[in-house]
């Protein structure tokens, strides 16, 4: 039995977006619950909100995506046989998913990393609060949000259906809980939640860095009282 692999709400949001405009909505057939992987170790760092944070592969990152997906115009054929290698060392075949995409180029398949999840830490430049003068985690008062796939690939994966996927993979808590089976195979897009917002209101800039050592460009954002 296929599932189709939608976000329906985000699919009629964005169809509303365009009323009145030429927009389509595609499909394509996959076999596999990630149909891209990400070689990344630098992030880009961009605001959603006041308290929430969003960080992407930086644009340098290497790609790799399925057949499938290529054959539907993301991303290129040549990266495929690095992509069935990925696919084939998580145990991510066996599936069988109607994956969409729009007119607008806009694909709502699942992308994860290549390695696992690296180590976060996210800094401000100047004294968050009495607790976080500046240069010092704030990762203390940070959740994080990721996508965890692991439990659902490999001979004894869970069984799943698409519906379920988005609540089932997206997990939110403080970096030190996450167990090792939760940060094997992630996406490739964390979430940075604040559980607080600086003492003071005023410009603050942000740098996550990952693995240790890599960083990402500054992040200036400004908190009104």
């Amino acid at each position: 039995m296929k599932h189709s692999k939608l976000f329906i709400a985000l699919a009629l949001l964005f169809m509303c977006a365009c009323s009145g405009k030429d927009y389509n909505l595609y499909e394509y057939a996959s076999t596999h619950l990630i149909d891209e992987y990400v070689d990344a170790t630098t992030f880009k760092l961009e605001r959603i909100d006041d308290n929430l944070l969003i960080m992407t592969p930086a644009e340098n990152s290497k790609s790799y995506v399925s057949q499938e997906l290529a054959k539907a115009g993301y991303g290129s054929q040549s990266s495929v046989s690095r992509f069935n290698a990925m696919a084939a060392q998580n145990g991510d075949e066996g599936f069988e998913w109607n994956i969409m995409y729009d007119s607008n180029g806009k694909y709502f398949h699942y992308s994860a990393l290549t390695e696992s999840m690296p180590s976060i830490e996210l800094t401000c430049s100047s004294d968050f609060d009495a607790a976080h003068p500046a240069g010092t985690s704030l990762m203390d008062i940070v959740k994080v949000q990721i996508y965890s796939f692991a439990q659902f690939l490999g001979e004894n994966r869970d069984e799943i259906f698409y519906f379920e996927i988005s609540d089932k993979v997206r997990i939110t808590k403080h970096y030190p809980e996450f167990t090792d089976e939760e940060k094997a195979i992630v996406g490739s897009t964390f979430y940075l939640v604040f559980e607080k917002t600086p003492a003071v209101p005023g410009d603050y800039e942000f740098t996550v860095t990952t693995a240790g050592k890599y960083k990402s460009e500054p992040l200036k954002m400004h908190f009104a009282e």
